[in-house]
């Protein structure tokens, strides 16, 4: 299923959800043992070479979880574990693709136009991106000034999060003849296989700020553009059904 499939369907699962919810809490509040996140947010990068030019519009991030939180007693202050989908996207404003180069010299560079295997240069091209969807363990230490309201309530939460990639490809939309066309190339193209890193939430209730910073590098060691060992960081919205 294509990443903005995946995202589409399990959005419509969680608004389902919270309708059901609503619905019922006009005759009971249904006492759900987890809550079910939505992600939003924009990427960039750390450390990139020159040509790894992106468009913050382009490069987004949209990820779903699911947490079940345990919280410690009666304090304000709770664990919450989690599993879901990390769907990242890097859109190349000057155009450039992310070529299979690792036959010559096992290294993966970014060319002005893709070079196919029998050397013909494809023009217009409309846009080019990178694609990551990663399947991902968050865990989070949340403090609520009002934990016996979690609707109403302001939080802030620190964790890390720790993901292993199972989809990737780089993607090109070009003209041929006056005719659009959309070229995939499924394959990791040198991405690290794991990923790790660090994050944050500020909320209240349902709506919250994140920011999450890759501490792992995005390419393994000597296999990305110029041998980069880039890193990431994505921020953005976030909203959680309690």
């Amino acid at each position: 299923m294509e990443g903005k499939h995946l995202v589409v369907f399990l959005l419509i699962i969680f608004i389902s959800i919270g309708v059901s919810a609503q619905e019922a809490r006009k005759v009971y509040r249904p006492d759900i043992p987890g809550s079910f996140l939505l992600d939003f947010g924009v990427n960039g990068t750390v450390g990139a070479p020159d040509k790894f030019d992106i468009g913050w519009f382009g490069s987004r991030t949209a990820n779903v979880y699911y947490y079940y939180p345990i919280r410690f007693g009666k304090s304000k202050f709770m664990f919450n574990p989690g599993i879901g989908f990390g769907l990242e996207r890097f859109k190349f404003k000057n155009y450039y693709y992310l070529a299979d180069t690792a036959v010559r010299d096992g290294q993966f560079d970014l060319v002005p136009n893709f070079v196919s295997s029998d050397s013909t240069t494809y023009s217009g091209i409309k846009k080019s991106m990178m694609v990551m969807d990663y399947l991902d363990i968050p865990i989070e230490f949340r403090f609520n000034s009002n934990p016996d309201d979690l609707a109403r309530t302001f939080w802030v939460s620190i964790g890390a999060r720790a993901g292993v990639l199972f989809n990737a490809h780089s993607k090109i939309k070009y003209k041929n003849d006056g005719e659009k066309v959309i070229l995939k190339d499924r394959q990791r193209h040198g991405l690290s296989q794991f990923r790790y890193g660090l994050s944050m939430r500020v909320g209240m209730g349902n709506f919250n700020w994140f920011a999450f910073y890759n501490l792992s590098p995005l390419f393994e060691k000597d296999k990305g553009p110029a041998k980069t060992q880039m890193t990431s960081f994505t921020f953005g919205i976030s909203l959680t059904g309690l």
